[in-house]
């Protein structure tokens, strides 16, 4: 099955319910959460300890949450986030 959506790839995407060029800041911002939640998640998997694998694995939905509100231009729940997650890795 072949699934068009007949907008092109022409180096933009939607966000914010908007065109927006795919090298700009909001999206280099998403990629990086998506990536390091997927690198994280990838560790927990190879690691046999308990204690870290609950550690890698708790700050997982945090970094979804805050891209989650970075795609929607909230910051509600962002700086509950960010502490959380800076208090783990420090």
């Amino acid at each position: 099955m072949k699934i068009t959506t007949k907008t092109g790839d022409s180096g933009i995407t939607d966000i914010y319910n908007q065109r927006v060029d795919k090298c700009c800041d909001i999206v280099e911002l998403l990629g990086n959460l998506d990536e390091s939640a997927s690198i994280i998640s990838f560790a927990a998997s190879l690691v046999s300890d308990k204690e870290t694998k609950d550690e890698l694995t708790a700050l997982i939905p945090s970094i979804t949450k805050i891209a989650a509100s970075a795609n929607k231009k909230e910051s509600a729940h962002m700086d509950e986030e960010l502490n959380f997650l800076e208090e783990r890795i420090s």
